[in-house]
C-alpha cells in the first residue's frame, strides 16, 4: 500500500491512485480499492472490487477533496467503515444463452424457436434486441415486446382480410347467410364461424351483436332471444339471412335485420 496517502488530516496528497473517498455517518472516510475480473465461464466474467479502510479524513467534503485531489466519491461505501469485498457477474456477450437449458450457447445456433420465442420474454433489454435479430431472421415478427410466429402472422392476415370482406359487405347493404351456433347473451352478443360452403359469409369466431334481445327462462335457466319487429325468435342452430353494419368506432358488427332461413 502506498503509505503516504494515509489519511492524516494534516498532509495533502497527490498520489491518489487507487483511493476513493466514503461517508460514514457523520466523516468522510479513506478507502482504498483493488478490482480484479475472473473468467467465471458461461459466457460471463466475475468483476471483484476489493475495498480496504484506512480511517477518518474529515467531516467536510471540500477538507476531504482537497486533501485527497483525484479521489472521487464512492457511494457504495456510504455508512461503511469495515474492508469488504463487491462481487458482481458481468455478461460479456449477447449471443449466449445466460440461463435455462441453453445456458452458456450461441443463441444463433438454437434450433428450438419455441424456446427462443420463449427465452426473449424472460430477459433484460439490452440482451432481448439480439433475441429480437435471431427471430426476425427465421421470420418470426417481434413488435412491442409480443412474438409471432410465421404460422401467427398468415393467420392474422388472414383475419385482416376475412375482416376487410365482412366490412365491405356491410358497406354494400346485401344480405348475407350467417349460421349462429348459440344464442346472445344480455348485450346482444353472438360470435360466428360460418361453415366453410359456398353461399355463407367467411366468418371465424367474429364477434356480431343484434340490435334487440329479450330475456327468457326454461327450466332455472336464463338465456336471451333476438328479436324482429318485437317478437323474439330461435336462432340456435340456425341459418339466418341479415343485413348487417359496421361501427368502426366500436370495432363491431351488428346485425341489423334478419330472416331466419327454413330447413
Amino acid at each position: 500500500m502506498n503509505t503516504s496517502i494515509a489519511a492524516k488530516e494534516t498532509n495533502e496528497n497527490t498520489d491518489t491512485t487507487g483511493y476513493v473517498i466514503g461517508f460514514a455517518t457523520k466523516f468522510y472516510t479513506l478507502w482504498s480499492e483493488n478490482k480484479k475480473v475472473v473468467d467465471a465461464g458461461g459466457g460471463q466474467t466475475l468483476h471483484i472490487t476489493e475495498y480496504t479502510y484506512h480511517g477518518k479524513i474529515s467531516t467536510s467534503k471540500e477538507t476531504a477533496m482537497s486533501k485527497y485531489p483525484g479521489c472521487k466519491v464512492d457511494e457504495s461505501l456510504r455508512g461503511k467503515t469495515r474492508s469488504w469485498t463487491h462481487y458482481e457477474y458481468v455478461w460479456d456477450n449477447v449471443d449466449t444463452f445466460r440461463f435455462g437449458k441453453y445456458k452458456g450457447g450461441a443463441i444463433e445456433a438454437c434450433t428450438d424457436t419455441d424456446y427462443l420465442e420463449w427465452y426473449y420474454g424472460c430477459v433484460s433489454e439490452e440482451h432481448r434486441e439480439y433475441v429480437a435479430d435471431v427471430l426476425r431472421s427465421r421470420g418470426y415478427l417481434v413488435d412491442g415486446g409480443l412474438v409471432y410466429s410465421p404460422e401467427a402472422q398468415k393467420k392474422m392476415a388472414e383475419a385482416k382480410d376475412a375482416k376487410e370482406r365482412i366490412i365491405s359487405a356491410a358497406n354494400s347493404g346485401e344480405q348475407v347467410r350467417l349460421y349462429i351456433e348459440r344464442n346472445p347473451d344480455e348485450d346482444g352478443c353472438v360470435f360466428v364461424s360460418n361453415p366453410k360452403e359456398e353461399g355463407y359469409l367467411n366468418t371465424d369466431n367474429v364477434r356480431f351483436f343484434f340490435r334487440e334481445v329479450v330475456e327468457r327462462y326454461y327450466d332455472g335457466w336464463t338465456y336471451y332471444m333476438p328479436c324482429v319487429n318485437g317478437k323474439a325468435k330461435r336462432v340456435k342452430y340456425k341459418t339466418i339471412l341479415a343485413t348487417i353494419s359496421y361501427n368502426r368506432k366500436e370495432d363491431a358488427f351488428y346485425i341489423e335485420r334478419f330472416t331466419v332461413e327454413k330447413p
